[in-house]
């Protein structure tokens, strides 16, 4: 009877002891898929703002391109630096849809990882394309804006326009890597790594 008693005592020892576990696995991956769906939300708050910011921009000159559509020197620059802020726009959306739909719940870890890194090549590959096309957006908007903003006629005064790219250049370029340096890469790494923890978690199992 007592070595029954003992059997069973071992043999719920062993059961709890297996429930422990799993229910410590499945903390650590709910931690962790947390984590990493809290790093990527920082990265698509940006793009929301982006979006929201471009929308802004094209909404204001939009209309003051037709208000100034016989005046060609304003109106065909600014119909093509529209063209590219669309581009800009139609590449945040892209990564905005791709980054809400990444499911980290009902997907394996491996899968997560998959489209993580998806959408971590295809942001490198936008983003060589978008910093090639900055200075195509900057330089044909600013006539337009410095027309519907100041009524300055800025093709009368090439000094302040070339003073006008150097800066707004000067400055854009060095945020732009500051973004995709602290906000992409870093966001994109630590969640990489804490899907490795946990598929490394999951091998050890």
């Amino acid at each position: 009877m007592e070595l029954d008693e003992l059997k069973n005592n071992w043999a719920d020892y062993d059961k709890k002891l297996s429930a422990n576990l799993k229910l410590n696995e499945e903390l650590l991956r709910k931690m962790n898929l947390n984590s990493s769906k809290r790093e990527m939300q920082k990265v698509l708050i940006y793009e929301l703002i982006n979006i929201l910011l471009l929308i802004i921009l094209i909404l204001y000159v939009f209309p003051n391109l037709f208000y100034y559509i016989n005046q060609l020197r304003y109106s065909i620059p600014g119909f093509f630096s529209i063209g590219i802020a669309l581009i800009f726009l139609v590449f945040s959306v892209i990564r905005m849809k791709d980054l809400i739909n990444i499911d980290y719940y009902s997907l394996s870890v491996v899968k997560v990882q998959k489209r993580i890194l998806t959408l971590k090549k295809k942001t490198l590959g936008f983003r060589k394309f978008e910093l090639m096309l900055i200075p195509l957006f900057v330089l044909p908007i600013l006539p337009i804006l410095f027309k519907a903003l100041h009524n300055i006629d800025i093709y009368q005064n090439l000094t302040l326009l070339i003073f006008e790219i150097v800066a707004i250049l000067g400055l854009v370029y060095p945020l732009l890597f500051w973004v995709n340096r602290s906000l992409y890469d870093k966001k994109f790494k630590n969640a990489e790594n804490l899907l490795n923890e946990l598929k490394q978690f999951e091998n050890e199992q």
